[in-house]
């Protein structure tokens, strides 16, 4: 009886290894599908169907430009392929050092549907970037050193232009600029304590039947988020740029709230011609 466990030990390991191998391959498998649906990489969902990575391959084709994909930012690796190789790996701020160091002009594209940990308000860390074109989901940048050695603006100049049209509205401290696609918010001089708690945002549409089907027993689309992970604090500056949905839209409700306190500040502003 000894031998025949002995000999029947050898069998169930090996079995166990190839039920082990085959539940790590099915996990493996699922990890690809979910990053493929919903990841960062250039097979994933959000990668190929970027209006704003669209745009890059049409007009960039002959540069290398830099890519915002998860957290860090990659420069391509060859020209025209316009894939992440993930080669020539930046966070924010070494970003910032190799653009101030390149001679020549760099374009950025930055696409929200990529992006995990930083946004478009991050982007304050990189100065003396210019906008090239904004779009659904990011925005085309150029960055061109500035001559005779003067150093970058202290915050991009994108900025400038991003909020350089006519504030919707005014309150709690806040402009609001509508971009194209954006609600901007913008607050200076600015501390980050000053950006404590909740922003909600009310998108009441032209059309109710415009709204996603989860929100037609309701009268609005709704947004609440915190500052922190949307916006950004930087050289006095407080900036959260928040997409917008493509439908038209007729007014906009919002505001800044704590939750133990209630409400600090709220407006109220139509959208539209």
């Amino acid at each position: 009886n000894g031998g025949g466990v002995k000999s029947i030990l050898p069998l169930a390991a090996v079995a166990l290894f190839a039920l082990w191998s085959v539940y790590s391959l099915t996990l493996h498998a699922r990890a690809i599908a979910h990053a493929n649906a919903y990841g960062v990489g250039a097979a994933s969902a959000a990668w190929v169907n970027s209006e704003t990575l669209a745009y890059a391959r049409r007009h960039l084709a002959g540069e290398r430009p830099f890519i915002n994909a998860y957290a860090p930012l990659y420069i391509q690796a060859e020209p025209g392929e316009f894939r992440n190789y993930r080669i020539t790996k930046f966070n924010l701020p070494d970003a910032a050092k190799e653009f101030a160091g390149r001679s020549g002009g760099s374009y950025l594209a930055w696409t929200d549907a990529t992006v995990m940990y930083y946004n478009t308000a991050d982007l304050l860390l990189l100065p003396g970037l210019e906008v090239v074109e904004e779009l659904r989901d990011g925005f085309i940048f150029h960055y061109r050193r500035p001559e005779n050695g003067a150093p970058p603006p202290s915050t991009s100049a994108w900025y400038d232009g991003l909020v350089a049209g006519r504030a919707a509205a005014r309150a709690g401290g806040f402009t609001l600029h509508l971009t194209n696609h954006r609600l901007v918010y913008v607050k200076e001089p600015c501390a980050p304590e000053e950006v404590a708690g909740w922003f909600f945002l009310h998108i009441y549409p032209a059309d109710a039947a415009s709204l996603p089907e989860w929100r037609r027993g309701y009268a609005f689309d709704n947004l609440d988020f915190r500052f922190g992970p949307n916006g950004a604090v930087f050289d006095g500056r407080c900036l959260a740029a928040v997409p917008l949905p493509e439908y038209g839209i007729s007014r906009i409700r919002t505001g800044q709230y704590v939750p133990e306190t209630g409400a600090l500040w709220e407006t109220e502003f139509a959208v539209g011609e």
